[in-house]
């Protein structure tokens, strides 16, 4: 199978969600952490006086902190995108039998099977995860068809297991 294909936006925020999903889980607990103690504070403080100026300060610059926060996952993916081009080029993928080479340009990268790590399923994507750390992403769009899907799956299950033997062979 060989594939020819564009990142989209969409694709590259929904892969960098899910892989950094530690980075980003902290964001709302942070918000709320921030945004509670200042609207109760300076909700006190107006409660009290309602000209006072240092209780709507103290309440404006809680939410507005929050709200930067709940911001930043979104700023730091649109920020890499944009600061990355390259993300945006066509590339292609050879899936075979042996494992799947990666073309970006000038750039080609050869990930045999057995150097799967994982392999996550999203709703429109794969995800493969390299036992370097390196990571690839594959539109579910590329597929010519469920066959070629299925193919595709079959392919990173049979991958997986081998690899998860041979990793249970070595603890032994």
């Amino acid at each position: 199978m060989r594939f020819r294909f564009r990142y989209e936006y969409g694709e590259f925020d929904e892969a960098v969600r899910r892989v950094k999903r530690g980075l980003f889980q902290w964001v709302l607990p942070a918000a709320l952490a921030v945004c509670i103690p200042a609207a109760g504070w300076g909700g006190y403080v107006v409660a009290r006086d309602p000209r006072n100026i240092l209780g709507w300060t103290i309440v404006a610059a809680g939410v507005f902190t929050a709200t930067a926060l709940l911001r930043l996952p979104r700023s730091i993916v649109l920020r890499a995108w944009r600061r990355h081009p390259e993300l945006a080029e066509f590339r292609t993928v050879k899936v075979a039998d042996d494992g799947i080479t990666f073309t970006a340009g000038k750039a080609e990268k050869r990930m045999p099977w057995s150097e799967l790590k994982r392999a996550v399923e999203t709703p429109a994507l794969f995800i493969l995860e390299q036992a370097d750390g390196s990571l690839h992403i594959l539109p579910k769009r590329i597929f010519g068809g469920e066959a070629q899907l299925a193919a595709f799956k079959a392919l990173t299950t049979k991958a997986q297991r081998t690899q998860s033997q041979t990793q249970a062979r070595q603890t032994i």
